[in-house]
């Protein structure tokens, strides 16, 4: 993998993952290849809204992830 300048490459295959690593992978990630950049655009514009509809559930795991650090420490 000369080309990417590293050999630490992670494959997902994005079909099914949750919205986080989908949004993580858009965000970090470079594409290699595909065949339907039509259908990746879609697919990429889906996750997304997925990852923006799921930002509320997690900014409330973050909530409580801080009180129950709270609680510990008290």
């Amino acid at each position: 993998m000369s080309e990417l300048g590293t050999n630490d490459i992670d494959v997902v295959l994005l079909n099914r993952a949750p919205p986080l690593l989908y949004h993580r992978v858009l965000r970090d990630g470079k594409l290699l290849v595909t065949r339907d950049l039509a259908a990746t655009t879609t697919r990429a514009g889906y996750a997304l809204s997925r990852y923006f509809d799921f930002i509320p559930q997690l900014r409330k795991q973050a909530a409580a992830r801080r009180f129950a650090n709270r609680s510990r420490q008290e």
